[in-house]
């Protein structure tokens, strides 16, 4: 048996001993999904595509031990998958001609809820997004000349102070614009 003396042998205490941590996981559902599984959503030309977002936070042991959660911050981007592939990992979003619209939703009981309200490939040639509940400073593009979309949606934590916390996760859902049989012109 060793007697410390003066504090000349130091013990070694693993980090977790001093360290309190917070785990807050945010879980996401997105509807309309495709009726079967890999396949887009398909929606006529010229027609809108409702998209609601539900979700629920969890918490670990100790729920608000260093942040609460004042809000969560929803993130719809559409752009066709071509594009996204060679320009939008390079982080110029606008560049490539998509979309992109946020809205500040406050849970209740450690959920939430909001809807977005979709126009992809219009007949006019213009499409974007509008929301159901109009949300301050949100834009809208231009996302014509494909069929076919990817719709991405992302929630991140808004703390009580205002700091935005991007830890939640990404729900990614293809959409495909397809004509009307009974609609077609006739040349």
């Amino acid at each position: 048996v060793m007697l410390l003396a003066g504090g000349k042998v130091r013990l070694p205490i693993p980090r977790y001993f001093f360290q309190a941590l917070q785990a807050t996981v945010v879980k996401l559902s997105v509807s309309p999904q495709p009726r079967v599984q890999g396949e887009p959503v398909c929606v006529p030309q010229g027609s809108q595509l409702a998209l609601k977002i539900e979700g629920v936070l969890r918490h670990g042991q100790r729920g608000s031990l260093f942040r609460s959660v004042a809000a969560v911050c929803i993130s719809i981007s559409t752009s066709p998958p071509s594009k996204i592939n060679s320009e939008y990992k390079n982080g110029d979003f606008a560049a490539v001609g998509g979309t992109e619209l946020q809205q500040t939703v406050v849970p209740h009981r450690d959920f939430f809820a909001c809807e977005f309200l979709l126009s992809l490939g219009s007949a006019g040639g213009s499409g974007g997004l509008n929301p159901a509940c109009a949300a301050p400073g949100s834009s809208s593009g231009n996302s014509s000349g494909a069929n076919q979309f990817q719709v991405t949606a992302s929630a991140n934590i808004v703390d009580k102070d205002g700091n935005v916390w991007k830890c939640g996760p990404r729900s990614t859902l293809q959409v495909r614009v397809h004509e009307e049989p009974g609609k077609r012109k006739m040349p």
